[in-house]
């Protein structure tokens, strides 16, 4: 689905009807052509898989009882423009799957909390645009919105310098701005795809899954603290160190730890500034980011390979963190550092396959990294295995790996109007 793309407007009630009825009449006049058409407003689809989503479509929401509306055309074409009033029709879903059709579903709502449930319970994360005159009401709602973009009284504006990040299952990757140009600048190892060989028992791990649950809950709270408070958290951290650093050295040599505190002092003062507001073409921008959530980080037996600019990184930027850790040298250095945060905001755990499948299933998870390739993520589908990805020796690409930017777009100069 390209970012323009609309399958759903969600109207307020008491406007619902006067809406719909226009809805229809834009509908009636709306003329279909080939793509060689110039006096065309739109063409028919190339893609048969369209029509036959349309047609399933319709026939789903007559099936339970949906008003269908659809503009008759002349030609043989299977291709018809078509409204689904008053529903979704996969409202018995908890998140609908997102499939290309010719159809607009038209769905009211009387409370904002509502209408932003309505736009979020969607697989779709590229872009809502907002109609209202309350700008306040606007605010609160773009807050709310779970997508990369919010329009406001505009719709599928894109610009090269605000990055582009695909919410959800809109896609992969980071587009736009200087963090887009990193992403192609930078070269990771190439995921190795089977065939392997995988132990025929699987264990679910409680442990990791409770962790990611505690996780998720945590991130929420961490997220609020200030930088500064953050940042006394990792002060604590050095002076834990410090105080312990004859014990610690026993275990891992010195120049490694002198390297762990000096990252540590390091990437408090190196977090890379995105967002702020940009005037395009008579719209203000305003970037800012959130954390991605919950992500696991591998430290395995080479404690060489332990990327702590990425555990830095994530911590830092809100996230929650659980690492799975093979190196019995860290064990007791590592949860000591974690005691120092909230509960749940950074968990030490055992590395094993069945950790690392338990993490693969499981849908709360928001980001795995390793700095090879991962037999179980090797093994799945692209859209599964989208939220693997490789550590980084860098710290801007670090800070990139585990945000998501949400962009707003208001209106300061051109005069956009809904002409219905």
């Amino acid at each position: 689905m390209n970012p323009w793309s609309i399958d759903t407007v969600i109207i307020q009630e008491n406007v619902f009807n006067k809406v719909e009825v226009k809805l229809r009449r834009k509908l009636e006049i709306l003329k279909i052509g080939y793509g060689n058409d110039r006096n065309a407003d739109i063409s028919y689809p190339t893609n048969s898989k369209i029509s036959k989503n349309l047609t399933k479509q319709v026939n789903k929401a007559k099936s339970l009882g949906i008003t269908v509306y659809q503009k008759e055309i002349s030609t043989n074409s299977d291709f018809t423009p078509t409204l689904i009033i008053g529903s979704k029709v996969s409202t018995n879903n908890v998140i609908e799957t997102l499939e290309n059709s010719s159809a607009v579903t038209l769905v009211p709502f009387r409370f904002i909390d509502e209408a932003v449930n309505l736009a979020n319970n969607s697989r779709q994360g590229l872009g809502v645009s907002v109609w209202c005159e309350n700008i306040g009401l606007v605010n609160e709602v773009a807050r709310k919105l779970n997508v990369n973009n919010v329009w406001i009284n505009s719709h599928g504006l894109l610009s090269p310098e605000v990055p582009l990040i695909p919410f959800k299952d809109s896609g992969l990757g980071f587009f736009g701005s200087k963090f887009g140009i990193a992403e192609y600048a930078r070269i990771s190892p190439p995921i190795q795809r089977g065939p392997f060989e995988l132990p025929d028992t699987y264990k679910n791990v409680e442990v990791v899954k409770n962790a990611i649950n505690l996780g998720k809950r945590a991130s929420s709270i961490w997220n609020k603290m200030t930088f500064l408070e953050k940042s006394l958290v990792f002060l604590q951290i050095e002076k834990l160190i410090d105080e312990n650093k004859s014990k610690i050295i026993s275990k891992v040599p010195d120049a490694w730890l002198v390297n762990l505190l000096q990252t540590i002092e390091g990437g408090v003062s190196v977090i890379p500034g995105i967002g702020g507001t940009l005037s395009i073409n008579g719209f203000n921008v305003t970037s800012s980011k959130e954390p991605k959530g919950v992500l696991v980080i591998e430290t395995r037996t080479d404690i060489d390979t332990h990327c702590w600019k990425l555990i830095i990184a994530a911590l830092l930027e809100g996230n929650s963190v659980i690492l799975l850790n093979e190196s019995a040298a860290t064990v007791s250095l590592y949860q000591d550092i974690s005691k120092q945060f909230p509960a749940g905001v950074l968990s030490v755990l055992p590395y094993s396959l069945d950790a690392v499948k338990t993490c693969s299933l499981h849908k709360e998870l928001d980001g795995y990294f390793s700095n090879e390739s991962n037999i179980i993520f090797s093994l799945l589908p692209l859209s599964e295995s989208k939220i693997f990805g490789f550590t980084s020796d860098d710290w801007e690409d670090n800070f990139r790996k585990v945000i998501l930017v949400k962009n707003v777009w208001s209106n300061i100069g051109l005069s956009f109007q809904c002409n219905l």
